[in-house]
């Protein structure tokens, strides 16, 4: 059940933030004939120089019972600089049955050195604990890079990629790719995707996703800089996985 948990995580990367107090949004995915997985629910909190990005995702359904009600919270929080996300510290706590998976991210800027503690809970009780050093430095964490995306929307140019390490993603080799389409492939998205957003992006998260095997998303964000919506790619003998905005 590993797998849909994954899915249900592609929805949590569509964040982009609006620039307010207080945002929260609500995604639903669904899966072919399997209808509904399940659903990610995104708060971010900021002040004027501060941010905090809170992520649930969870299965619904049938899944969530073969799944042993599997879930997610992820979180960031830094600083805003020139309205730019800034990431000081990321965590991602996994549960399933009895059992609690932590992840726990500290970014040092002066060293330019990122810190990365594994917990692991059976039972309620500590099971094991691991910390390590990761071979590079990022300001950007999973969350805080697609909050920063559409910052940048105007400024880039079609058919061109852009390479962004990201803590968060060492088991990637420690980057995210985002790939603006072509003219000739734009009109494609705007019929997968829905025609009304503002920015289209092909998304390569660099792990296998069932059929797609680098994790590649086709993903709309609309105006007011949260995503509308995102297809998983390559999955032509399971159907399409779509994620879309609800809230």
């Amino acid at each position: 059940m590993k797998n849909f948990i994954k899915l249900i995580t592609v929805a949590m990367l569509l964040y982009a933030p609006i620039w307010a107090k207080t945002t929260e949004v609500l995604y639903k995915v669904n899966f072919g004939i399997l209808g509904e997985l399940g659903e990610a629910k995104v708060v971010m909190t900021t002040s004027k120089d501060s941010y905090k990005i809170d992520i649930w995702a969870y299965t619904t359904g049938v899944v969530n019972k073969l799944s042993q009600n599997r879930q997610e919270h992820h979180t960031s929080k830094g600083r805003i600089i020139n309205g730019v996300l800034i990431s000081d510290s990321y965590s991602v706590v996994r549960s399933y049955a009895k059992r609690v998976d932590k992840k726990i991210y500290n970014i040092d800027h002066k060293n330019k050195k990122v810190t990365k503690t594994n917990i692991k809970l059976k039972d309620g009780k500590q099971a094991s604990k691991k910390t390590t050093i990761l071979p590079f430095y990022s300001t950007n964490d999973l969350l805080s890079l697609y909050g920063n995306i559409s910052k940048e929307g105007d400024t880039k140019q079609p058919g061109k990629k852009y390479r962004y390490p990201t803590v968060g993603a060492e088991r990637q080799d420690g980057y995210i790719d985002i790939i603006t389409p072509t003219k000739e492939e734009l009109p494609n998205y705007r019929k997968a995707l829905g025609g009304d957003a503002k920015w289209y992006y092909n998304v390569v998260v660099h792990q296998k996703i069932f059929a797609s095997n680098n994790g590649e998303f086709m993903l709309a964000i609309d105006s007011d800089g949260v995503a509308s919506s995102a297809i998983l790619k390559n999955l032509l003998l399971f159907n399409d996985l779509k994620a879309r905005r609800v809230k």
